[in-house]
């Protein structure tokens, strides 16, 4: 009878064994999709399993419900924390769909760590406040810096670019707009002041204490310098610096920085559709033919590269 009942507790220790162990796999998934049609093999996702594994090494932490797809129905390789999958995008400007860039693999898969382990920070609630996604880049971006022996982020990525930016530069976080040139400024000025990056991430508790990091990344070179903003003249300013204008119409924008000697703008745009230049404390558009056109406005101190902002404008 006991030998019998022996038995039995075996028998339940090994049934629970392997439960827990089913368990176990269950809660640590990342699963991998190739769509249907492309060229890509399961080989060649050999590069981003590595980088899973080397992540869940570094952090000690596995992957929960996590999907990674290789398609060419999506506008750029990204992570999405909606619906916890990262996409990198078969498109003509990338080489072999991302997958050989390890800097954008880390990169995207910190998004999907931090989304996993600080959830508060991920809400629908908290992205469409502003300079949050800049934190988010800025902290992607650190994180593939640790394992880079380079000063630059993203090679073997753009099939026109060398690398996608570098980790260090003089960016002022309110001359420079969207959300990866501002995480871009955060994460040079954070790197300038020789913070850890283990010590910043365990010490992010709150939404605030992770708002906080735009302050302290914040150069001293940058101080004073809050608005980089072109007002025009005729008509209202508009949010994202779209404008329309007739052929032969001119409309006038203020300078910024006006008599400031130390500061300079430089304009880079097509010359076919508009024109640009400056007249004392104005900066005058004149559209040429119909058409759309982007002007980047870059800003040097002392000829360091501080600013950038861009302007749009459709001839009619």
């Amino acid at each position: 009878m006991k030998r019998f009942q022996l038995r039995i507790y075996s028998i339940k220790l090994l049934f629970g064994l392997v439960t827990f162990f089913f368990v176990s796999v269950s809660l640590a998934q990342v699963t991998y999709e190739i769509e249907p049609g492309l060229s890509f093999k399961e080989t060649d996702l050999r590069n981003v399993k590595k980088e899973v594994q080397q992540m869940e090494r570094y952090f000690d932490i596995p992957f929960n419900d996590l999907h990674i797809m290789v398609t060419n129905n999506c506008f750029r390789t990204g992570y999405s924390y909606k619906e916890k999958t990262i996409q990198f995008c078969d498109q003509v400007s990338t080489i072999f769909a991302g997958l050989q860039s390890l800097d954008v693999i880390r990169h995207e898969l910190f998004h999907a760590f931090i989304c996993q382990e600080y959830p508060f920070l991920c809400t629908s609630e908290i992205m469409k406040k502003a300079n949050v996604k800049a934190i988010h880049e800025a902290l992607a971006d650190w994180y593939t810096s640790l394992f880079d022996r380079t000063p630059h982020f993203g090679e073997h990525f753009y099939t026109d670019k060398k690398f996608v930016r570098s980790y260090q530069n003089d960016y002022c976080f309110d001359l420079v707009i969207g959300e990866h040139l501002k995480g871009n400024s955060i994460l040079s000025g954070l790197l300038a002041k020789n913070f850890s990056f283990l010590a910043i991430l365990n010490s992010i508790k709150s939404e605030k204490q992770f708002m906080d990091l735009i302050e302290l990344s914040k150069k001293k070179s940058c101080l004073g310098h809050t608005e980089f903003e072109f007002i025009p003249e005729q008509i209202k300013k508009s949010k994202l610096n779209r404008y329309r204008l007739n052929r032969n119409e001119e409309l006038h924008f203020e300078l910024p920085f006006y008599g400031l000697e130390n500061l300079r703008l430089k304009y880079h745009y097509p010359k076919e559709i508009i024109s640009v230049r400056t007249s004392g404390d104005k900066v005058i558009v004149k559209g040429l033919q119909k058409g759309i056109s982007k002007v980047s406005v870059q800003l040097f101190d002392s000829g360091r590269l501080i600013g950038i902002q861009s302007l749009y404008f459709r001839v009619r």
